[in-house]
C-alpha cells in the first residue's frame, strides 16, 4: 500500500503559479497580473484549474521527464474555441494562450512551482 500511495503522488503535482494574462482584442491589448493553482494528474492525462471554471480539465497532449503539452478545442457552444500551452517540468514556465471565437485571445506567462498544503 505504501508503493500505489508513493506513485499516486508522483502522478499528481500540485502547482502554485504567478504571472500575467494577456488579452488581445481588435488592437487592444490589456495585461493584468494572473496567480492560479492548477492540478496536474499525469495518470489521467490532464490538467485541472487553467480555465475559469476550475472544474473543467484540459487534456494532456504528450509529457516527457522535462515538459507536458495540453490542449483542447472547445465545443461549438462555448465561447472559447481552444486553448494550447506547456508546462516545462524544469523550470516551471508555464505558457499558454486561449483562443475566443470572436477573434480574441488570452495569452498566459507564469511561473509555478510546487504548492505547499495549507492544512
Amino acid at each position: 500500500m505504501l508503493v500505489s500511495t508513493a506513485h499516486a503522488a508522483d502522478t499528481t503535482l500540485t502547482l502554485a503559479c504567478k504571472g500575467t494574462s494577456t488579452f488581445k482584442v481588435k488592437g487592444t491589448t490589456k495585461t493584468e497580473p494572473l496567480q492560479i493553482g492548477i492540478v496536474v494528474d499525469l495518470a489521467n492525462r490532464t490538467i485541472r484549474g487553467l480555465l475559469l471554471d476550475t472544474s473543467e480539465t484540459v487534456p494532456i497532449n504528450d509529457f516527457t521527464d522535462l515538459s507536458i503539452e495540453f490542449g483542447v478545442a472547445f465545443p461549438s457552444g462555448s465561447l472559447s474555441a481552444s486553448m494550447y500551452g506547456s508546462l516545462d517540468r524544469v523550470t516551471g514556465d508555464y505558457s499558454a494562450t486561449e483562443f475566443y471565437r470572436n477573434g480574441a485571445s488570452v495569452e498566459y506567462s507564469m511561473k509555478c512551482r510546487p504548492a505547499q498544503r495549507m492544512f
